[in-house]
């Protein structure tokens, strides 16, 4: 259903942005752009019935760009979408089916990412197997020789013919804005997992990272970190359509778990790959790679008990008021309360 907000100046505010941004990214494709256009008096009808999604993405990222710069005007806004559409093209039917499979992990830095895609990739060939790490959510674009998944880490990718599955991470983006539906026939089957590490070993594994490289820590992975983490445990609560939960804590210490979810993407059962350290970040922020080959060895669910009395860590667990009790909810509770973590922040 279309998308019905008045806007009455000339001018879309931060909070109609937002509203808008999250309307274009869960709509059905053909709604998308029916939905700007309802939403946005005078947009230009010619728009109407080209590049419905590479509008709605350029919506999500230029128009971000461009009201960091300013207001936004409807002319501008007009502009950019022009310039997203190519006249000639006709996006809902230029994007091949040129796997059997595809599995999109969609996860927090430091929340085992790695582990379990290795995890994934044992259950394949490894010649069958194309990865492509960490890459910035966009429209699939292919060809007959390659494949594009985004503009700025992946450019032209070459497909080899016994590359039958593909496998992308991404890290640190926000799953309700990732256009699925379109993506997803980039294969017979699409599988899209959302994963999910508890809170504060999360945290402690940030903080010990970013005492390493603190402008890298904070840009990449504590900046956005407690609100994205209450964004994805509210979609796993919530069941969000499209999305198979995994909540990493389970998947690590449960071969039942594991066998759910292989049960659940069609896997045979397969823990080849369970011990195997990713040199992707570098490994564990404790412990590098130093357990490649027994990663099941690795104390990752107590490591909290070691960050306790570092500032930084008890400053993320501080920094969203509803992450504990999600986590409470998720994961069974935590030893320190809000209140006990807020008391040694205050002793510090």
């Amino acid at each position: 259903m279309p998308y019905n907000i008045q806007l009455t100046s000339q001018h879309l505010d931060d909070d109609d942005l937002e509203r808008l941004i999250h309307t274009v990214a869960m709509t059905q494709p053909a709604q998308v752009l029916d939905s700007l256009l309802t939403a946005i008096e005078g947009c230009d009808p010619g728009l109407r019935y080209k590049g419905v999604l590479t509008a709605a993405l350029s919506f999500q990222t230029c128009v971000l760009d461009t009201i960091r710069r300013g207001q936004l005007t409807r002319e501008a806004l007009n502009q950019i979408l022009r310039e997203a559409i190519d006249p000639n093209t006709d996006s809902s039917t230029n994007l091949n089916c040129i796997f059997d499979r595809a599995i999109l992990l969609f996860g927090i830095r430091r929340s085992g990412n790695h582990a379990l895609i290795e995890w994934l990739k044992g259950h394949f060939d490894p010649n069958a197997v194309l990865f492509l790490n960490s890459a910035e959510p966009s429209l699939f674009r292919t060809t007959a020789q390659d494949l594009s998944v985004d503009a700025c880490t992946y450019g032209a990718v070459p497909i080899k013919e016994h590359q039958t599955c593909l496998i992308v991470s991404y890290e640190n983006c926000d799953p309700r804005l990732y256009p699925l539906i379109y993506n997803s026939g980039i294969a017979h089957r699409t599988d899209a997992l959302l994963l999910l590490r508890d809170f504060p070993n999360t945290a402690a594994s940030i903080t010990r990272a970013a005492h390493d490289q603190p402008a890298f820590g904070y840009r990449y992975r504590i900046r956005d970190f407690p609100a994205l983490w209450c964004i994805y445990a509210k979609l796993i609560m919530s069941r969000a359509p499209g999305f198979y939960p995994v909540l990493y804590n389970d998947w690590f210490k449960s071969s039942d778990m594991r066998f759910h979810l292989e049960s659940a993407l069609g896997l045979q059962q397969s823990d080849a790959g369970l011990n195997q350290v990713s040199l992707f970040g570098q490994g564990s922020s404790f412990d590098a790679i130093t357990y490649d080959g027994n990663a099941q060895g690795m104390d990752v669910l107590n490591r909290w008990t070691t960050m306790i009395d570092d500032p930084l860590f008890q400053f993320l667990l501080l920094a969203e008021e509803e992450a504990l009790p999600l986590n409470d909810i998720l994961f069974g509770g935590f030893a320190q309360s809000y209140s006990d973590i807020f008391s040694l922040w205050q002793k510090r």
